[in-house]
């Protein structure tokens, strides 16, 4: 749509440089690159947060647990989805930024009892959403997605899920309109 892109990773250099040969083989957009650990709160203050749009897409593992909540578990994911995305994103209203993108779980409908750390910080996430919206100038977007077939959801079990590139191209529909970077 004519925007100029910039993806994050923590880890995974190689793999990142695929996925860009991948997307400009298909387009001759403005794509970069760059290492961001998003648990780090040095790095967050460092990284030109000097866009229009923010996707965010951090996550750790997810996978099912039985038994007794894991606090340590929760604890991870509400790093990740909660902690560093606030921050994450206060500075990036603070930069000028305008739109955030953040994906939620449908999950929260179904309280699937072997995702409930991963439940409880998505529910996190999504009133941090909220107060973002409201307590800044930021247009915060989240929609509660069903699974998607990406690198974390290979199974050897066949299950129903999204088209990760039907989805992004919704996303994208969602957050565009004019010209942003």
């Amino acid at each position: 749509l004519g925007a100029e892109v910039t993806i994050t990773y923590a880890q995974g250099h190689s793999d990142a440089k695929n996925v860009l040969d991948d997307i400009k083989s298909y387009s001759d957009i403005d794509i970069q690159a760059i290492p961001l650990n998003v648990t780090s709160a040095l790095e967050i203050e460092a990284i030109d947060l000097d866009y229009d749009i923010l996707c965010y897409f951090a996550s750790p593992k997810i996978s099912p647990t039985k038994g007794e909540f894991e606090q340590d578990l929760f604890d991870n994911f509400y790093v990740f989805y909660c902690k560093s995305f606030e921050r994450i994103a206060r500075r990036f209203s603070d930069c000028g930024g305008k739109k955030i993108y953040w994906p939620s779980t449908i999950f929260l409908e179904e309280n699937n009892k072997d995702f409930s750390e991963y439940i409880a910080a998505k529910k996190v996430g999504e009133n941090i959403c909220k107060n973002l919206a409201s307590e800044t100038t930021l247009k915060v977007f989240f929609q509660r997605l069903d699974k998607i077939s990406t690198d974390q959801t290979l199974s050897l079990i066949s299950i129903p899920m999204l088209d990760a590139v039907s989805v992004a191209i919704d996303i994208a529909k969602l957050l565009d309109e004019g010209n942003q970077k």
